[in-house]
């Protein structure tokens, strides 16, 4: 009995531990396995083989499931931010299965836990005032992060130790946004003496702290101070002009004015002698009210070159390049009057022909222009001649609109008036003070046939003025001619004038009776008749 009941116990273990094994709980089977071991014969010998190959088994899945634990326990640590505990797990995770990932992950582990004694390190050196040693520590971190913000605390860090072309050169190639940073880079590059670069960071700081402000201020006197003397030293006008410009327009400081003109002169040397045309104008562009008469040689040189280049600028070339050839700034032309006038005469045909040449590609404006030319060309020709040798009237030798863009023209036309007797009739004293006048851009707009612009451009009252009284009869009998052969209503009224353009020139009244004698058609008749009744009536 006592042996059938040993074999009968010895089936119920094994039956259980198999049980057991096959649920995968393998240190219970394990247990189960060795109790069926010590009973087995040792003559079985293949029961005891196949005994100790399951308890390898179990051994084997049961350090697997040690070994999984250890890693969820890890994973778990690690998300808690125990990175110490985190790698105790995974190193004891490591020991039982040799897995190369977990391996991996005990390695970046230690970096992260060296980083983090490193960043402690450069935290606790910043706290201390180390700064050097934060920053080089800060560098480290930096090397096994990258991350932006390492930057920042390092790029600081080596501001307060004074190093500080490393902090700009750290600053310059990141978004720098937060205040204390843009404070420190300015700082930086203002201990480097790059004071306006130091000034656009600060810009971007928008504090009314009275320290910052008078900081700044006093960053602003230093780069006055500093313009002055790369100007003597003849360095960089560009950039001394811009600077200055800046300071001018950004906080107003005084007496810096001639200094933005010279560094802009100085500069427009330099581009004309690399051919930088475009930029030239570009600093002409918008001239002040009152212009040097030594500078409009300038202005028509410039243009004339980006007209020869490009067919641009041609109406600035019209500007100046005859207020130029005839005002005598620049000293005589030649030696000799008669070449003196040669001279004139070349220069201005050297400019008409880019007009023209404009004109050849059947651009309607620069007819326009060319029509405005020739006028002006007349009127600076009178002019020149009025004022001949005298220096102190040589200022008025201008074109119509460069007098009106300069406010000159009620001193050319006082020069006009007491010279009246310079004209060779009364027709071209009035039409020369005419084109000075009020009515000047009527009679323009009239003269390029523009008539609808030149009576809406007519001055509302003309006070008596001769000039301008000249001017809007000439603009209205125009307009009149106009709507006679084209039709209009109350034709009359724009003929008041007409007897009194009569008396000036009788040409005007055979104007108007040669087309009244050409014309065929009975509707175009009458309203010649019309006119003509209402004139001489």
């Amino acid at each position: 009995m006592g042996k059938k009941k040993k074999v009968k116990n010895l089936e119920a273990i094994l039956t259980r531990a198999e049980k057991l094994f096959r649920k995968a709980n393998y240190p219970l089977a394990k247990r189960e396995f060795e109790k069926a071991r010590k009973m087995v014969k040792p003559e079985d010998v293949e029961k005891l083989r196949d005994i100790a190959e399951k308890i390898k088994i179990c051994n084997k899945e049961a350090e697997g499931l040690k070994a999984e634990d250890l890693v969820r326990r890890a994973k778990k640590y690690a998300r808690k931010g125990s990175p110490h505990e985190a790698l105790r797990c995974f190193e004891e995770a490591y020991g039982i299965s040799g897995e190369d990932w977990i391996r991996k992950k005990i390695d970046r582990l230690l970096a992260i836990l060296h980083d983090h004694d490193i960043s402690k390190a450069a935290r606790d050196a910043e706290t201390a005032g180390e700064y050097l040693k934060a920053a080089d520590l800060y560098e480290q971190v930096f090397a096994a992060q990258n991350r932006e913000d390492i930057l920042f605390k390092r790029a600081r860090c080596l501001v307060k130790a004074g190093r500080y072309k490393e902090a700009i050169s750290i600053f310059r190639g990141l978004d720098v946004r937060d205040n204390s940073a843009v404070y420190d880079y300015g700082f930086a590059l203002a201990k480097e003496g790059r004071y306006y670069e130091c000034l656009k960071v600060w810009d971007n700081i928008k504090s009314q702290d009275s320290g910052f402000t008078e900081q700044k201020e006093t960053v602003r006197v230093l780069l006055k101070a500093d313009l002055y003397n790369r100007f003597n030293e003849a360095k960089d006008f560009g950039r001394i002009y811009d600077e200055t410009k800046y300071l001018v327009n950004s906080a107003g400081l005084q007496g810096l004015d001639g200094l933005l003109e010279y560094s802009k002169y100085a500069w427009i040397d330099e581009l004309w002698k690399e051919e930088q045309y475009e930029t030239i104008a570009e600093l002409l562009t918008r001239p002040p009210t009152e212009i040097r008469h030594a500078l409009v040689p300038l202005y028509a040189k410039t243009y004339f070159k980006l007209a020869e280049m490009s067919n641009t600028h041609l109406d600035d070339l019209r500007l100046f390049w005859l207020n130029a050839v005839y005002s005598g700034v620049s000293g005589k032309l030649s030696s000799r009057p008669e070449e003196d006038e040669r001279v004139r005469r070349e220069l201005i045909q050297m400019a008409e022909g880019l007009i023209k040449r404009h004109v050849s590609t059947e651009d309607g404006s620069a007819e326009g222009l060319l029509t405005l030319w020739n006028i002006e060309q007349k009127l600076i020709k009178d002019l020149h001649a009025l004022v001949g040798n005298r220096q102190d009237l040589a200022h008025l030798v201008l074109t119509p609109q460069l007098a009106a863009r300069f406010g000159k023209s009620a001193q050319v036309l006082q020069l006009i008036r007491e010279n009246m007797s310079f004209f060779k009739n009364k027709e071209h004293y009035l039409i020369a003070g005419s084109y000075y006048s009020v009515a000047a851009q009527a009679l323009f707009h009239m003269e390029n046939g523009e008539y609808e612009e030149a009576i809406a451009n007519l001055p509302n009252e003309t006070n008596g003025d001769e000039f301008v009284d000249y001017g809007v009869n000439r603009v209205e009998f125009a307009y009149g001619l106009y709507c006679l052969e084209n039709g209009g209503s109350k034709l009359g009224r724009y003929f008041e004038g007409s007897p009194a353009l009569f008396d000036i020139s009788p040409g005007y009244e055979k104007e108007l009776i040669e087309k009244a004698m050409n014309v065929y058609e009975i509707h175009k008749l009458t309203r010649y008749k019309e006119v003509l009744n209402s004139i001489h009536r």
